[in-house]
């Protein structure tokens, strides 16, 4: 095994195999495999690694005297190449372009550090945040279920729009945030993804921005729905739609919000109770289904105490979504290339959303959504 700016433990003393090299390796270590071979006398596979990382703790035995011209050149390229990004949205793409002709082996302490924190080799951050820091969630749902003044619950202020009035309701997207104990809550309001008489030109330049406010990826989708209200087949067929939308894998990072509780609590019945009623065969219990049994219940009339405690719950709902996945959030391909752009966009002072919450949509992002939906939505009505 040939071994290389890694963090190592030697374990061939304790090998029963005195003379193997047997090491182990830290979590979050980069490696190539050179070769592999098959001994058919041991009955053995021989892998033969290369390990690359970390970075700024690398051993320098054997490495021989570093060129001061070679890390000044290093230094300024790198800083360079990164002065045009957003560094806390570089996708795997980007920063393989941005490494592509520095010489790795002579960098700075300096940006040696940096390239650590930047591939997300330090065990306290990932390479986009944590998501102690930041949660990132987009509202979903038919138009007067309580969409938009749900998102006011989450941010704790009235921003979003909330009227009944038809003229009033949310026809572009929207974008608030919160500081709220230690994390910043980034919520997107959208408009009536799942309602069938908004033109489809409205709808794609509005997920356009959806995706452009949430790269490089959301932790959560929150399918809200008001318990008052019946769930229709063609509404049911729309909320299947995320997965066309958004990615297959979008429905594993769904919640959803089941709103008008009140009506529930004046019956003299629960929300478990109601969801316990559903009919097996019922829209509403299937796509409570296709979402992992996931949802939480809110009255976005309650007393301050009320939403805390409901945000508080769909916090830790949010947590174990995402606790098993690499990066802490969910993306895709189309969400990292989008995350490319908006970096490169932020980085030469562009406006991504005006004073009133309304989104600026960026005409590279909208380029590459419209063709991706136009794709993904055409394959979607083939197979159904």
């Amino acid at each position: 095994m040939d071994v290389l700016y890694a963090f190592i433990a030697d374990l061939s003393s304790l090998s029963e195999y005195a003379d193997e090299e047997e090491e182990l390796v830290t979590p979050g270590v980069c490696f190539r495999v050179n070769n592999v071979k098959f001994d058919q006398g041991k009955n053995q596979h021989l892998i033969n690694l290369e390990l690359r990382q970390r970075f700024s703790r690398r051993h320098k035995k054997g490495l021989g005297s570093s060129n001061t011209s070679s890390q000044s050149q290093a230094q300024s390229s790198l800083a360079a190449r990164l002065a045009a990004h957003d560094r806390n949205h570089l996708s795997h793409n980007v920063l393989s372009r941005i490494l592509g002709d520095i010489d790795l082996f002579n960098l700075t302490d300096d940006d040696a550090a940096l390239l650590d924190d930047l591939l997300g080799f330090m065990p306290e951050r990932s390479r986009y945040g944590d998501f102690n820091k930041e949660v990132r969630m987009v509202l979903l749902g038919v138009t007067g279920n309580g969409k938009s003044s749900f998102g006011n619950t989450i941010i704790g202020n009235k921003k979003f729009k909330a009227q009944r009035c038809e003229s009033s309701i949310t026809r572009i997207c929207a974008v608030e945030k919160r500081e709220y104990k230690d994390k910043q809550l980034i919520v997107v309001d959208t408009p009536g993804f799942f309602d069938t008489n908004l033109p489809s030109e409205v709808i794609e330049d509005e997920i356009s921005k959806s995706y452009q406010i949430l790269a490089p990826g959301p932790h959560a989708f929150l399918i809200v729905h008001n318990v008052c209200n019946r769930l229709t087949e063609e509404q049911r067929a729309a909320a299947k739609r995320v997965k066309a939308v958004f990615g297959e894998l979008a429905a594993n990072f769904c919640v959803i919000v089941f709103t008008g509780i009140d009506a529930l609590e004046d019956e003299g019945s629960t929300i478990e109770e109601y969801v316990g009623s559903l009919k097996p065969d019922s829209n509403l219990k299937e796509l409570l289904n296709d979402y992992g049994g996931r949802y939480i219940a809110v009255n976005n009339k309650g007393t301050d105490a009320h939403k805390e405690n409901v945000l508080d719950d769909l916090l830790r709902i949010v947590h174990k979504m995402v606790s098993p996945t690499a990066s802490g959030f969910y993306s895709t391909s189309k969400f990292e290339e989008v995350a490319d752009v908006v970096g490169i966009s932020k980085a030469q002072g562009h406006t991504m959303v005006n004073p009133d919450g309304s989104i600026v949509l960026i005409p590279e992002v909208k380029k590459i959504i419209s063709v991706f939906l136009r794709q993904n939505l055409r394959k979607n009505r083939v197979q159904n």
